[in-house]
């Protein structure tokens, strides 16, 4: 192994239904014989139903890997990153989602994953590896009642990585936050800025049906920053 790899992976507790990303560290250090790499996380076994413990993409930070590795049921790969200076640390997103028997809890899931680092040659090699478990429990499916802070005052237009400002990074966040309740949950939002909070149309009243979801989206689209 030319690098070392560590991660943590705690057991996690989840509700049936309900998508939950799983948040595993990842951290790099004394990285020798290659110029850059790049990390790829892949699902390689499970004991869960197909699909309930996956590896999840996220635009511009975890892509679907071109080639996966032998054995994978389904790899991400990271950005390029130099080793010359401090290397990079990463968060990786195991994904759970279970929506078989919703009314009945479930104890016992467990999967297995694998850290492993290329380099970017062509064919990229190999530098080092190590495997995690992922295991947890979940409850039934039952509704919640969500409310949304947002920000948008002049600091959220800084812009910290990407090009892109807080803002819009937060209209992103905030797009596939609600996407992830469901037709029974109830929502509502707030917003907030450098001359005081005002608050939504949305009541936490509302179900965030389609309809509403679509409704609570545009409305934090239309924000701009309050300077």
């Amino acid at each position: 192994m030319t690098i070392h790899i560590g991660c943590s992976a705690p057991p996690f507790f989840g509700q049936k239904g309900r998508k939950l990303l799983l948040p595993v560290p990842i951290s790099l250090s004394a990285a020798s014989g290659f110029a850059s790499g790049f990390v790829r996380v892949s699902l390689m076994s499970t004991s869960s139903p197909a699909g309930v413990l996956t590896i999840q993409a996220i635009p511009g930070l975890w892509a679907p890997a071109a080639s996966v590795s032998p054995g994978a049921i389904a790899s991400v790969d990271s950005p390029p990153f130099s080793t010359s200076g401090a290397l990079p640390h990463f968060t990786a997103f195991a994904a759970f989602l279970d929506t078989n028997g919703l009314t009945t809890p479930t104890t016992g899931y467990s999967s297995t994953y694998q850290i492993e680092v290329f380099d970017t040659s062509t064919p990229p090699v190999q530098q080092g590896s190590i495997p995690f478990v992922i295991t947890g429990d979940a409850s039934p499916a039952q509704s919640v009642d969500v409310v949304f802070a947002v920000d948008h005052g002049y600091s959220m237009a800084r812009t910290d990585s990407a090009n892109a400002t807080r803002l819009a990074r937060l209209q992103a966040a905030f797009l596939r936050g609600v996407r992830l309740l469901r037709d029974d949950d109830k929502l509502g939002v707030v917003s907030f800025a450098n001359v005081g909070c005002s608050s939504n149309p949305q009541r936490a009243s509302d179900f965030a049906t389609a309809a509403q979801q679509d409704a609570a989206i545009a409305l934090v689209n239309a924000l701009t920053v309050d300077t």
